[in-house]
C-alpha cells in the first residue's frame, strides 16, 4: 500500500532491506499470491481500491479502539521505513515518499481514523521536509488533517517554498499556512503577530491563483 508496485528488483531491495526475518523471496511469492503484479516483472502490487487499502492500513497500525483487529507491533516502524523518516537509512525514491505520504493523508482525513494522524503528525514532527517532497496533493489533504499539532504545522510550512518559487506547489503551499495561520490567530493574543501570519497568508493564496480568497483573507480581523 505504502509502496506500491515497482520494478522486481526495486521491491526485492526494499523488502530485504526491512528484516523482516522470513525470506525476501517468499514474502515477495505470498503477496504475489493475493495480490497478483499487473505486469511480469513488477512486484508488491497494492490494494485496491485505495480507500479499502487505507482502511487496512489503519487497522494495522497500533492506536485505534476496534479490538476485533489486532494491530501489528511492526506497522510503526514499517511506515517510518516507507515514507522515509527512518534515520539511518537511505531515502526512498521521491515517488515512494509521495505515495507514502498521500495514503497516510487519505487515511487521516476528518472522519476517518484519527491514530493515523497521530503517527503522521509524529513522522512529519522529525522529517517536516517529507511534506514537501510528498507533493501538492499530499500538502492538500495534510492542511485537512486534525491531529496536526501547531509545531508540526509551522515545521512543514517552513521547508515549504517562498511566493513565486515553485509553482507547484501552490496550491498545496496556501493550504498548509492558511491551516497554520488559522490556528496562530486563534491561540495569539498578540495582534502583532496575527497581522503578520495573515499578511504571510495573503501572499500564498495570491501564489496560488486564489484571488477572491486572498481579498477575504487581507480583510480579515488580525
Amino acid at each position: 500500500m505504502l509502496h506500491g508496485a515497482t520494478p522486481y528488483a526495486e521491491a526485492w531491495d526494499t523488502v530485504a532491506g526491512l528484516g523482516l526475518g522470513t525470506p525476501t523471496e517468499r514474502i515477495l511469492k505470498d503477496h504475489a499470491v493475493c495480490y497478483p503484479a499487473m505486469f511480469a516483472d513488477s512486484a508488491l502490487e497494492p490494494l485496491y481500491p485505495d480507500r479499502l487499502a487505507e482502511d487496512f492500513l489503519a487497522l494495522t497500525i497500533p492506536g485505534r479502539a476496534l479490538s476485533a483487529h489486532p494491530p501489528a507491533i511492526w506497522a510503526p516502524r514499517l511506515v517510518s521505513v516507507l515514507s522515509g523518516a527512518a534515520e539511518g537509512r537511505p531515502a526512498p525514491p521521491a515517488s515512494r515518499i509521495a505515495r507514502s505520504m498521500t495514503v497516510l493523508t487519505a487515511a487521516a482525513a476528518p472522519g476517518r481514523w484519527p491514530h493515523v494522524g497521530v503517527i503522521l503528525d509524529q513522522i512529519l514532527t522529525t522529517s517536516p521536509h517529507l511534506a514537501r517532497t510528498a507533493g501538492n496533493d499530499a500538502l492538500m489533504a495534510l492542511a485537512q488533517v486534525d491531529r496536526s499539532c501547531t509545531d508540526t504545522l509551522a515545521a512543514v510550512v517552513a521547508t515549504l517554498p517562498a511566493p513565486g518559487h515553485d509553482g507547484d506547489l501552490g496550491e498545496g503551499a496556501a493550504a498548509m499556512v492558511r491551516r497554520l495561520t488559522l490556528r496562530l490567530i486563534r491561540e495569539s493574543t498578540d495582534i502583532s503577530v496575527r497581522a503578520a501570519v495573515r499578511a504571510e497568508l495573503v501572499e500564498y493564496v495570491i501564489d496560488a491563483g486564489q484571488d477572491v480568497m486572498a481579498t477575504e483573507e487581507s480583510r480579515g480581523d488580525p
